[in-house]
């Protein structure tokens, strides 16, 4: 497929089980070398707030973002990704 697109989730019932709140600093999309596109979010009960979006993902020029956000209990994360496999034969 040249445009393969699949949203995985951390749903809230996930981060309900945190001890605490996490800092993140910084996120890394990596998507092996078939990647074309990737995004994050951070929802939680008052709002949406992007982590990352790389709309042209290269293998050999994979970086992390610098971020500044708290993930807290009841938040939910989406990670989608997009990738290209359309050069292969095989799984």
């Amino acid at each position: 497929s040249s445009s393969f697109h699949v949203e995985m989730t951390c749903p809230s019932e996930c981060t309900n089980t945190f001890a605490h709140e996490i800092h993140v600093f910084s996120d890394f999309l990596h998507m092996h070398e078939i990647g074309k596109q990737g995004w994050s979010w951070v929802h939680s009960q008052s709002q949406s707030i992007p982590l990352t979006r790389i709309e042209y993902f290269a293998f050999a020029n994979q970086h992390s973002s610098p971020v500044n956000i708290t993930i807290r209990k009841g938040d939910r994360i989406n990670t989608n990704c997009v990738w290209d496999s359309s050069a292969r034969s095989g799984p």
